[in-house]
């Protein structure tokens, strides 16, 4: 299983975005730094992972477009130097707004399934 997560991983990072003229598409990767906190969390420390998925853009107006995702999301902890990991499917649909042509300010909600 991991190794198929890691072979998506390295498709996704080596895939470019797609974009036409009406529907932006695209991938989405990066880092997760994840950990918990809490009265009853005890001695936990920070764990990186990884987050990838596909992107779409779909425009509004000039200034106003929306942007779902549907994104891996790797997460977790450490606790007592054992790893406990998270894996979530994580669906955001997020509205952006362009303050300025290449800069963007993005919100909206998400839905997350542990897997």
């Amino acid at each position: 299983m991991k190794r198929f997560f890691l072979l998506i991983f390295i498709l996704v990072v080596g895939l470019t975005n797609v974009n036409s003229q009406e529907l932006g598409l695209g991938v989405e990767r990066g880092f997760d730094f994840s950990d918990i906190s809490g009265d009853i969390a005890g001695d936990t420390g920070p764990l990186t992972r990884y987050h990838f998925g596909a992107v779409a853009e779909v425009p509004i107006s000039d200034k106003f477009s929306l942007q779902p995702e549907v994104l891996y999301s790797g997460q977790g902890y450490t606790l007592n130097d054992d790893r406990v990991d998270l894996d979530y499917l994580s669906v955001p649909l997020l509205g952006k707004y362009y303050v300025a042509k290449g800069l963007s300010l993005e919100a909206g909600p998400q839905i997350g399934l542990l897997l």
